[in-house]
């Protein structure tokens, strides 16, 4: 497993190891999914975007790992989450998270109201 977390991004500036990772064995991508959600904090790093998108090919597999983001305190990552990742899903995945996406669009937090959660929850539960 720690030769394949070499197959990670270096840091956020690493758009070409970013860009390797679409060539990987999925069975290998699956083992670094856990890691690669990671690369999602801030949508405005360049390997964000290319994270996204490579976490997006794994619709199924990469609901625990948001499911884990969306139950900790970082309210901007959920929001990047939600918005980039959760609100691209298809319906199937999409449903794992309508009992997080009920409760903060109808008792948000300040702290979700702050960074919007409950405007972007109210939003993808429409899609459902």
């Amino acid at each position: 497993m720690n030769d394949l977390k070499n197959l990670l991004p270096n840091d956020k500036f690493d758009v070409e190891q970013a860009k390797k990772l679409k060539d990987l064995d999925r069975s290998q991508v699956l083992l670094l999914l856990p890691d690669l959600i990671g690369y999602t904090k801030d949508i405005n790093w360049p390997v964000a975007p290319i994270a996204v998108e490579t976490l997006l090919m794994f619709p199924t597999e990469i609901v625990p790992s948001v499911q884990a983001v969306l139950a900790g305190n970082d309210d901007n990552w959920k929001w990047f989450l939600l918005t980039c990742i959760v609100s691209e899903l298809p319906l199937d995945s999409k449903l794992h998270f309508k009992e997080y996406l009920v409760k903060v669009s109808e008792t948000p937090t300040k702290s979700e109201m702050a960074e919007e959660l409950d405007y972007v929850s109210k939003t993808i539960l429409k899609t459902m």
